[in-house]
């Protein structure tokens, strides 16, 4: 810019953009008991990267996404074998490529796709694993699990940490009694 605030020759001055014309009071939310929205929430995001999956949560929240209805044609084999909306290669060239089923780029994948064979095969391990414990730790594998599926319906950490007044209670109660036991071999001195 020169000392007048006039571009040098040959660049256009920028113009600036207005606000919009209606802005947003409230948040979005969309019907919640509708069939249709908790069917595209079911809906599995796999073969993503992190950003891709970002993306399509975003949809899905704001109720931007909208099912197949149709397979679609995948970009590396040409078949109609794209099952999942906005996915461009199909479950088999995106495993086999090792590549992010929407943007192609060779990213970590966030959410693997299981095949049905690959969780009969999993699946036919765990049984293995179970029958191979001993009484002792298959009890204890049981336990852990339904311990896991209740913190789950509560809400809580998977550290494993409950509500801090719980914690802190059971704290104070070994303090204080401490605290108890000290001020009695005081009192007997």
């Amino acid at each position: 810019m020169s000392k007048r605030g006039l571009p040098p020759a040959g660049q256009k001055k920028k113009k600036k953009g207005r606000k919009p014309a209606h802005q947003n009071k409230v948040a979005f939310t969309h019907n919640n008991k509708s069939k249709k929205t908790e069917k595209i929430l079911a809906l599995p995001n796999v073969g993503l990267c992190q950003k891709c999956t970002d993306k399509i949560e975003w949809r899905k929240k704001y109720r931007k996404y909208k099912p197949l209805t149709v397979p679609g044609i995948c970009l590396n084999c040409k078949g109609r074998e794209v099952r999942r909306a906005y996915h461009l290669l199909c479950d088999g060239c995106h495993r086999e490529l090792n590549v992010c089923a929407k943007c192609r780029e060779p990213k970590p994948i966030t959410a693997k796709i299981v095949t049905p064979e690959e969780e009969r095969e999993a699946e036919a391990r765990r049984v293995y694993e179970l029958e191979s414990m001993s009484e002792r730790q298959r009890r204890k594998f049981f336990r852990e699990q339904e311990r896991a599926k209740r913190r789950e319906e509560r809400g809580e950490g998977e550290d494993g940490e409950e509500s801090d007044e719980e914690s802190s209670g059971e704290s104070d109660g070994e303090e204080g009694r401490r605290r108890r036991r000290r001020g009695r071999r005081k009192a007997m001195r």
